[in-house]
């Protein structure tokens, strides 16, 4: 999934690496200039629902899960939060940022692929590029039809089987539907009122795409710790497509794949050193704007979403 773990990020244009982050971004430490962002996702939850048993209604966790299951999902919609206003200072200067942006992922990359993962680079630039060619998870979705789920491989960076299971359920779960005319909703409570109304015609028993209920519980056993990441990927696509062949590999591996990993990485590493000194050297630092902790998240978030979708777009162009 997008990550989604708060870390506090220095914006000030002198530091190149978080500070006391551990691992997962779970633990920092007060450091002066550092503001809190949300890098990578930027949701809020909208009220739950708790109705209907056709589809999945968003609300209610289940009492059925134990402490063997490999994790309880979460059944609130989340919805990202919206832009920037157009006349923002940070909105302003978005296109400007993204062409600065681009060339500092030009100049990056460029040292990546001299360095031979670090190579001849020495040791600082090999610790640089850590992390760049570990493997990440493709989603099953995006992989049976990756034209029609592209943007599982723009917004969502996979790392984790329990990643991957929170992704299917938050983003790829049978939506609620009639019955009767199979026509889908948002929410349960939505699908409740057009039962009660009764002013739908019988239509031919269709599928209704995404996980299931049943599904969602099978994906919530745990895996076996003695099977590789890949086996339980495998394992994961048999749940969710179990009448299709399996393909080659479960990782993203084509050329446009590696590419958008490798933004992630840049933008991990250095996209704080971008976006802080970019922004300081048009004096748009600390200019005490309401919501600007929020607004430095969104534009930075924003950034990262443009140089993905330039590159992805630009790969179709080529093809």
């Amino acid at each position: 999934m997008t990550r989604g773990y708060p870390r506090r990020h220095d914006i000030s244009g002198t530091h190149g690496v978080l500070d006391g982050v551990e691992a997962g971004g779970q633990q920092y430490q007060e450091t002066n200039g550092f503001i809190e962002l949300h890098p990578w996702n930027y949701w809020t939850p909208s009220a739950p629902d708790n109705s209907g048993d056709y589809g999945n209604s968003r609300g209610t966790l289940e009492s059925s899960y134990t402490s063997d299951d490999d994790l309880i999902f979460y059944e609130d919609v989340y919805e990202e939060e919206g832009p920037l206003e157009p006349n923002h200072p940070f909105q302003v200067v978005r296109k400007e940022l993204g062409r600065f942006a681009t060339t500092e992922v030009e100049a990056w990359e460029a040292q990546y692929f001299r360095s031979g993962i670090g190579g001849r680079l020495g040791r600082g630039r090999a610790r640089q590029f850590q992390g760049v060619n570990s493997p990440r998870l493709s989603c099953p979705y995006y992989k049976r039809d990756p034209r029609r789920f592209l943007s599982c491989l723009k917004k969502y960076d996979i790392r984790t089987v329990k990643e991957l299971k929170q992704h299917l359920w938050t983003v790829h779960r049978q939506p609620s539907y009639c019955p009767t005319c199979y026509e889908t909703f948002a929410q349960g409570a939505e699908r409740d009122e057009h039962v009660r109304r009764r002013s739908c015609r019988e239509r031919r028993s269709q599928v209704v795409e995404g996980i299931t209920s049943k599904q969602r519980t099978l994906l919530a056993r745990r895996e076996d710790p003695s099977a590789g990441l890949e086996d339980q990927w495998f394992r994961i696509w048999d749940i969710v497509f179990p009448n299709w062949r399996h393909p080659g590999t479960a990782y993203l591996h084509s050329s446009l794949e590696k590419g958008v990993c490798r933004l992630r990485a840049f933008w991990e590493s250095e996209g704080q050193r971008v976006v802080g000194s970019f922004l300081r050297a048009r004096g748009l630092l600390n200019l005490d704007l309401p919501d600007e902790e929020r607004s430095l998240s969104i534009l930075y978030g924003s950034i990262l979403e443009d140089l993905i979708n330039a590159r992805v777009a630009a790969a179709h162009q080529r093809n």
